[in-house]
């Protein structure tokens, strides 16, 4: 490790730059083109273990730095994947209400993308909107995760459009009410 990590400092400035802007987007050919690399380069550069070495370093370090981690990423999409909308609004038979911030857990506030009231005209009050993140892509980001998907549908690009709604009337159900 020690040999390998001597190694990596002797990459060049340009390998090195090359390196530090990959980690910006990910990009082989774009960050080729910002550090200077010649068309075509990158690629190559990319089957070099010493420049996947040094970007796998540049990666954790960035990961201890700024506290993500992959772990802490999947925590995140399963609070929104997991999210339910009586954690946050209270039906009764004839009313609906938010439940207030202070006793949401944060689970469910991190479900939530914005809230919003609108006043409505000639004093009737006003009325909240609670947007959630979505949850349908938080469930596939979480089942790609654990591979549940076979390759030959994601391959496929196979796909089923369907809109649901809530039955808060029935607890937790929902209903499909078109699939294509």
């Amino acid at each position: 490790m020690a040999d390998l990590q001597q190694r990596i400092t002797t990459l060049s400035e340009q390998k090195q730059q090359f390196c530090r802007e990959f980690l910006i987007d990910l990009n082989a050919v774009a960050a080729g083109s910002r550090a200077g690399i010649a068309k075509g380069g990158s690629g190559a550069l990319m089957t070099d273990p010493l420049i996947q070495a040094e970007i796998t370093r540049l990666q954790d370090e960035r990961a201890i730095r700024t506290q993500v981690t992959a772990d802490r990423v999947l925590q995140e999409i399963a609070r929104v994947a997991f999210a339910r909308v009586p954690d946050v609004v209270n039906v009764e038979a004839d009313s609906v209400s938010v439940t207030d911030f202070k006793d949401i857990d944060e689970d469910a506030k991190a479900a939530i993308a914005s809230v919003r009231e609108s006043l409505l005209g000639d004093n009737k009050g006003s009325e909240i909107e609670v947007k959630f993140h979505d949850k349908l892509k938080a469930l596939e980001l979480a089942a790609r995760h654990l591979n549940m998907f076979q390759a030959e549908n994601l391959a496929k690009g196979n796909s089923v459009n369907m809109q649901i709604r809530l039955r808060p009337d029935q607890g937790d159900a929902v209903e499909v009410v078109s699939e294509q």
